[in-house]
């Protein structure tokens, strides 16, 4: 008997190791329910709450330090983790006052503050892109040099090294936050930044010469300042881009950054809410001998003459959920607002709610009609989306030969994309506002402008 036991006692180290309790990675808090049906964390597994509002994240798959994020998807916020075999993470997110706090405990913590905290001091922080209210210039620098100093001060929980990186790379988003501020406080109030001291006294620090000031910021600050156009964020841009390429191309010494600047308005340039004329781009373009440039900018401009204002809309095909086709053509008569989206694209069906809201108010409108059509595979899916949202205006789906052909004849080569038809079938808008925008009625009404109910 004690040989048995003794055998056993033996045997015990080799069951513990063979059978490891799973270590846990990270813990998220979240108390309140509503939270904790939109808080995830990207490419791991769902989030499981139990009744306290604790979750636990257990990955084998992680095997050593990896930076995790915990999103909020519907307030589009998320919160850094960092995550570590043998160690557990605890991250506890609650609503204050309306707004998102978090809080850490383990090994990692202040780091992850820092990092949350690094991720907002940024321009947009202070002088939102589109602000829901007029914007306290008094109250956003005193925030922003509170942000500062408290940055500056987390720095100390890194190596000396990499202390003195940090405190560069704030010291120089610090600059780009303030001349931010200024730049927006003197447009507001009626004022010309070109002329204004205290700006062209933060602007007088820049050296693009200097390695540390060879960011876009800076590089565009210097050239905004010489232009003759203010830079817009909506509307007819087509004259501020030409004067823009042509300042950078005379007067940035860098090859390189010269490409670089220039390069991004192939994307920049074709915002929908930006119009622009693609041929008299092409040309500047062209025009500056550069075979790189060219290149960058040869397709996207060919995609964009294809859905050129005024163009006759090419006679594509779709299928109905019954798997029955259809023309276009067949809907002409009325101005057409096409939705072109999949299920598996999130930004896509993020603008289904306002899709559905320009709907509601134009459904008793007999000039114009709402048309959505699907780039999804698969076919069910599809399917079981229309079931479950049950949209109320037309729906279809592009089969393969469908999509290849409107990107070939209409450069509709991603997604969503939204495009306006005039009644007589041709294009009104080739890269229509998407209807999360604020102007997106006003840009209907303008298409609808000429035709009676």
């Amino acid at each position: 008997m004690k040989r048995i036991n003794y055998t056993l006692l033996l045997m015990l180290p080799c069951i513990a190791f063979v059978l490891p309790t799973q270590a846990q990675l990270l813990k998220v808090i979240v108390a309140d329910k509503a939270l904790q049906a939109q808080t995830s964390i990207p490419w791991q597994k769902a989030l499981v709450f139990d009744d306290k509002g604790v979750a636990v994240l257990e990955n084998p798959e992680i095997t050593e330090r990896k930076e995790l994020i915990v999103e909020l998807e519907e307030r589009k916020e998320f919160f850094f983790a960092i995550v570590e075999p043998g160690q557990t993470l605890t991250i506890t997110i609650q609503l204050k006052d309306g707004k998102s706090q978090v809080s850490y405990t383990g090994k990692y913590a202040a780091e992850c503050e820092y990092m949350n905290a690094d991720m907002l001091f940024y321009p947009s922080t202070y002088v939102p892109v589109k602000p829901e209210k007029p914007i306290d210039f008094t109250a956003a620098k005193a925030q922003e040099e509170a942000d500062y100093k408290a940055l500056n001060k987390m720095i100390g929980i890194f190596p000396a090294e990499k202390q003195a990186m940090l405190l560069q790379k704030n010291e120089l988003t610090h600059l780009k936050n303030r001349m931010t501020i200024r730049k927006a406080e003197v447009t507001a109030q009626g004022g010309n930044f070109r002329k204004d001291a205290e700006y062209q006294g933060m602007l007088s620090q820049v050296d693009i010469n200097d390695p540390k000031y060879r960011d876009e910021f800076f590089l565009n600050s210097y050239i905004y300042n010489m232009m003759t156009h203010d830079v817009k964020k909506e509307g007819e841009v087509t004259e501020e881009t030409l004067e823009y390429i042509d300042c950078v191309w005379k007067n940035i010494p860098s090859l390189e950054n010269r490409r670089s600047l220039i390069g991004a308005l192939s994307f920049s340039a074709f915002l929908p809410e930006k119009k622009i004329d693609a041929q008299r781009l092409w040309n500047a373009v062209q025009g500056l001998g550069d075979e790189q440039l060219n290149n960058m900018f040869k397709e996207v401009i060919e995609e964009k003459l294809l859905a050129a204002k005024g163009k006759k809309c090419p006679d594509f095909t779709f299928n109905d959920i019954n798997g029955h086709q259809h023309h276009i053509s067949e809907f002409y008569g009325k101005v057409l607002y096409l939705d072109y989206w999949a299920t598996w694209c999130h930004p896509c069906v993020w603008e289904i709610p306002f899709f559905e809201k320009l709907y509601q108010e134009y459904k008793n409108d007999e000039r114009i009609q709402f048309i959505s059509f699907s780039l999804d595979d698969n076919v069910e899916k599809w399917k079981a989306k229309l079931k479950k949202d049950n949209p109320e205006w037309a729906q279809f789906i592009l089969t393969k030969a469908d999509q290849q052909f409107l990107q070939k004849e209409m450069g509709i080569a991603g997604i969503p994309r939204f495009i306006v038809l005039n009644a007589d079938g041709t294009i009104a808008e080739g890269d229509a506002l998407r209807p999360s925008d604020k102007n997106a009625k006003a840009m209907l009404e303008d298409v609808l402008g000429g035709r009676k109910m």
